[in-house]
């Protein structure tokens, strides 16, 4: 009974507002050998009490469930928590379902469906040129380091300004 009151309730539009209140869209950098690594990140944590309600989350839109333990290895104590998120494609598709329901998020939500557009046009291309898809550390065109960079910048900005608010 639980279980079917859950999947009613987990409407796009509920969903939405708990990534409005609680989730987290971001472009993530790392650096690589090679130079940078970017891909989109959506995700939403939540007190371990809570659980079931990402579970929910992540059985409709595909993703696995994260549970973290009460203490952090070598720092602070903190409360149980469970994580849902997706990256790269998964991210963007997450972003197209909720974008029409996003009221305080929904500038990064498109921003991530642009990132992912220039990401995916940038390794095709590639593709084309006959480089293959992670051909042994090959970098893309620097026009997408730039503009990657710059989108990044911006995602990041976006928070700072939420923050303040």
């Amino acid at each position: 009974m639980e279980n079917l009151a859950l999947e009613r309730a987990l409407t796009d539009q509920y969903m939405a507002g708990l990534f409005d209140g609680e989730g987290c869209f971001r472009i993530v950098r790392t650096n690589r050998k090679h130079g940078p690594l970017y891909y989109c990140s959506v995700s939403i944590r939540m007190r371990d009490d809570s659980h079931y309600l990402l579970d929910g989350i992540g059985k409709e839109l595909g993703a696995a469930l994260y549970t973290y333990s009460r203490s952090k290895s070598g720092g602070a104590k903190r409360s149980p928590s469970a994580l849902v998120e997706f990256r790269g494609p998964m991210a963007r598709e997450v972003c197209r379902r909720l974008l029409p329901f996003l009221i305080i998020k929904r500038d990064q939500a498109e921003l991530l469906i642009r990132f992912e557009k220039l990401r995916i046009a940038s390794h095709e291309s590639e593709i084309r040129r006959g480089a293959g898809y992670g051909s042994g550390g090959r970098r893309l065109p620097e026009s997408y380091y730039q503009k990657a960079e710059e989108m990044y910048l911006e995602c990041r900005a976006m928070k700072h300004y939420r923050g303040r608010i």
